[in-house]
């Protein structure tokens, strides 16, 4: 008899080559009560601990450097008598699931990992290979526990949205489970339909992939895993995830197939709204620092156009401006598959029909407005021909609002319908705003030149003249605000991850360069330059920054150059004080270990001594995908250890006198 505490007395070995993930795994199993749970990073190990050990189950990576983890598989089967290889592969790479099933592996679970699916495998895994043990002398009693554990799967599947089958072609019969009758939309209460109504609950192309895999499988005896797309009544879109593999009788022929389907519509639209969001991002990034460097409107608009297309995967996108003349938008610049399109184009602010679609409304109303499907929206009647012949199923209309007044649109067309969501519409509501102020910025400033003109033709202005350029000072200096947090919205949209960490770091540098008696001018330019200290990751990649895993060697020079970028940036834009060489030694260290050119102590500013340390904690006490948040202790920890070596000693006493003594925590 195998019951729960023989079950967390199993002994389980962790081979993974990131500690990270190690440690992940091992938290997670102690905690549900696992008491015999050991760990290498060195597959190499592998071979020699089993054979001294006899583990009961193996949770392997399959990626690892020195040696891979089928490698470690082919050595276990050389140690492993009765033929059962208790391996619980966990992998990334689908095409590596099935090799690892060739080489003996038990199942497999796909990273980023659930841990509730894991606790749950793991469990199985060790029942069984438990109750195999018990086999010859406990046949009443693993009966009976088969038949709770059928129940228990029933409910997992239930949980878990997985759905199996098993197909005996002998007599051409088949058992569906009640989660599979549900994950396909049939009625368990008729039975299992034939199977080519079977294949006619998916979409054309998906049903011919699924054909084509079960009879190579029949052939071949090669299982297979397929994600495939469900064809709804409703007309909606469904995905789950099929796995099957063949059925041998005593003499090793084929005689049918069983398997699995998972529901993945969750992921599949977890995904499809991550990878429109990129696109939103990648607009976002390029624009904003457009207005960093671009003056003149005209060159924004431009640009603006150019990254909506290039960067942000839209196949048009184009910048109108009122006139005042007569109320029509004209074309101030455009990019993409606007020819055609835009030559004869008429739109009239305030018309019956012709300032009736996006733009015009967008414009009179100064909202945006949303055109998500063309081919259907009848506001869209008179230009929706001409739209659909240049692939335009979906747009955008953003207004472009100065003062009070709107001026303008920034219209971006998508390839498919319904593709506009409400988190991008909001983000694309923050990039219109961002592009008027830049407007009445370049406003200000052009009447702030003329003034100044005029200021050396006329003396008699001068008073009135000193007002408004006070007036203009005060503008740029809110504008310079909202410029510095535009950036640091950016840089959290490029990485979701770290959202918050340059408010989060600037929050801490300010206590602890107050409790250093700092003066107020430079707690100022420390704050700034915390603020904006990541803007350098624009130019890295987002799926860099958003990678779970370890970054390899080429991805990490990627990374380390976002301090010179960000020196650039902000060099670029004279920022007056410190604040670039700031940011460009943040991730220096005082006995010259840090990146990227080496400082030693003497050479570092102190508001980098400050900004460094502050980061340092919050990056510790904060989720990151690779590693759960390590909390602030193991954070002071880190910190007094490095103090006098790696960091200014004078500012980690100031930390952690802020920090332990001071109560102080970071804001949501």
């Amino acid at each position: 008899m195998v019951d729960s505490s023989d079950i967390l007395r199993g002994k389980v070995l962790i081979v993974d080559d990131q500690e990270a993930n190690v440690l992940l795994l091992e938290r997670m199993l102690r905690g549900a009560g696992y008491d015999c749970v050991t760990s290498t990073t060195d597959p190499t190990e592998v071979r020699e601990l089993h054979l001294e050990n006899r583990y009961d189950l193996i949770l392997l990576d399959l990626m690892m450097p020195i040696m891979d983890g089928l490698q470690v598989m082919e050595g276990l089967r050389e140690v492993q008598s009765d033929g059962y290889l208790p391996v619980l592969v966990i992998t990334a790479q689908s095409g590596q699931k099935l090799d690892a099933l060739r080489a003996g592996a038990m199942d497999f679970v796909s990273k980023p990992f659930d841990l509730a699916e894991v606790l749950v495998r793991v469990h199985n895994m060790l029942e069984v290979r438990l109750l195999d043990r018990e086999l010859h002398n406990q046949n009443d009693v693993l009966e009976r526990r088969v038949q709770e554990r059928t129940s228990d799967l029933r409910e997992a599947q239930r949980i878990g949205h997985f759905g199996s089958f098993d197909w005996d072609a002998r007599t051409d019969t088949i058992v569906w489970s009640e989660e599979y009758y549900r994950i396909h939309g049939f009625d368990p209460k008729q039975g299992p339909p034939t199977y080519e109504e079977h294949l006619k609950a998916y979409g054309p192309e998906s049903a011919a992939r699924l054909d084509a895999a079960v009879k190579t499988s029949m052939q071949t005896g090669e299982p297979y895993v397929l994600d495939l797309e469900q064809a709804c009544p409703d007309g909606t879109r469904r995905w789950a995830t099929a796995r099957g593999e063949v059925k041998r009788d005593a003499n090793d022929k084929i005689v049918g197939l069983r398997g699995t389907a998972q529901d993945i519509t969750e992921r599949k639209t977890a995904e499809e709204s991550i990878r429109k969001l990129n696109r939103i991002y990648a607009v976002l990034s390029g624009i904003n620092e457009a207005i960093v460097h671009l003056l003149e409107p005209q060159a924004l608009f431009e640009e603006a156009c150019r990254v909506a297309v290039e960067d942000g995967g839209f196949i048009a996108a184009w910048v109108g401006l009122v006139d005042p003349a007569d109320n029509r938008v004209r074309v101030a610049a455009q990019w993409g598959a606007t020819e055609g399109y835009l030559d004869d184009i008429e739109i009239i602010v305030g018309h019956e029909t012709l300032g009736c679609g996006p733009t015009g409304v967008g414009i009179s109303e100064r909202r945006r407005v949303v055109s998500q499907d063309i081919d259907h929206d009848p506001a869209m009647a008179p230009w929706r021909d001409n739209a659909l012949r240049h692939g335009y199923r979906s747009c955008a209309s953003l207004p472009l609002i100065v003062g009070d007044e709107g001026v303008g649109a920034f219209s971006m067309y998508a390839d498919a319908p319904d593709f506009f969501d409400e988190e991008q519409l909001k983000l694309l509501d923050e990039l219109a705003a961002d592009i008027s102020l830049a407007m009445e910025f370049a406003g200000v400033e052009k009447r702030r030149r003329q003034g100044e003109v005029d200021l050396e033709q006329s003396g008699v202005l001068l008073a009135e003249l000193l007002e408004e350029r006070e007036h203009n000072l005060e503008q740029l200096a809110r504008s310079f605000s909202s410029l510095i947090e535009v950036l640091c919205q950016v840089v959290e949209m490029r990485d979701p991850y770290t959202a918050g960490h340059q408010r989060r770091v600037s929050e801490l540098s300010v206590r602890i360069s107050e409790e250093m008696g700092m003066p107020t001018e430079q707690v100022e330019e420390i704050r700034v330059a915390a603020l904006i200290h990541d803007v350098g990751k624009m130019v890295v990649p987002a799926e860099i920054l958003t990678k779970p895993g370890k970054l390899s060697h080429s991805e990490f020079e990627l990374i380390k150059d976002h301090s010179e970028a960000g020196y650039r940036i902000i060099e670029s834009a004279h920022m007056e004080g410190s604040a670039a060489e700031t940011v460009f030694q943040h991730h220096e260290r005082c006995d010259g270990s840090g990146y990227p050119r080496g400082l030693m102590a003497e050479q570092l500013l102190p508001n980098a001594k400050v900004l460094m340390v502050a980061d340092v904690v919050e990056a510790m006490t904060s989720h990151r995908p690779y590693r759960a948040a390590l909390g602030m202790d193991a954070a002071l920890e880190e910190i007094e250890g490095g103090a006098g070596r790696l960091y200014d000693s004078e500012v980690c006493k100031a930390c952690v006198a802020v920090c332990r003594d001071g109560g102080f925590a970071f804001s949501a």
